[in-house]
């Protein structure tokens, strides 16, 4: 078997790397690009609870006159102040996409004339303001674990998200 020069210089060269600690990529490997973004991805406690919260209020298909909508975006804006993430939008305000508002889709868009439209079956009205309930629980359990005067911005956005939600229950 014949030796070629390539051959001895790679082989110089891994015991060289090997000898001074250079290990070859490892997928495993925590570089601090990726150690960065995993924290920037990574969500706190606080804010998964939250989201849980907003689920459960998109989940609630009833109006609510737009106060359901009102304390989904104090929540979604709390939860961009504590990954702090910049909140893209007019005037400081989070974006809305995705929440629906007092009255949206209800309208003659799409209606020939003479059609009658139908109406979205609904679930009960029981039902969407046990969602209510139970978001505004969440919200304030995250409140309260607030220690106070750290995260003035938030507490306050979680305080009006829960009187936001108080109101709604008011709304039949």
């Amino acid at each position: 078997m014949r030796i070629t020069s390539f051959q001895v210089l790679s082989a110089a060269v891994i015991i060289a790397a090997s000898a001074i600690g250079v290990q070859a990529a490892n997928p495993t490997t925590l570089t601090p690009s990726t150690v960065a973004r995993q924290k920037a991805t990574a969500a706190s406690p606080e804010v998964k609870t939250l989201r849980s919260a907003l689920e459960l209020l998109r989940g609630a298909d009833h109006d609510y006159k737009g106060h359901r909508a009102i304390a989904m975006r104090k929540i979604e804006e709390a939860c961009h102040i504590l990954n702090g993430k910049p909140i893209v939008g007019v005037k400081g305000n989070p974006p809305t996409a995705g929440v629906v508002h007092a009255g949206a889709g209800i309208g003659s868009a799409g209606k020939q004339a003479g059609q009658k439209t139908e109406k979205p079956e609904l679930e009960p009205q029981a039902t969407s303001d046990a969602q209510l309930k139970q978001a505004q629980g969440i919200v304030q359990e995250v409140l309260s674990s607030i220690p106070s005067g750290t995260q003035p911005e938030v507490t306050t956005l979680l305080t009006e998200a829960v009187s936001e939600l108080g109101t709604a229950l008011t709304v039949k």
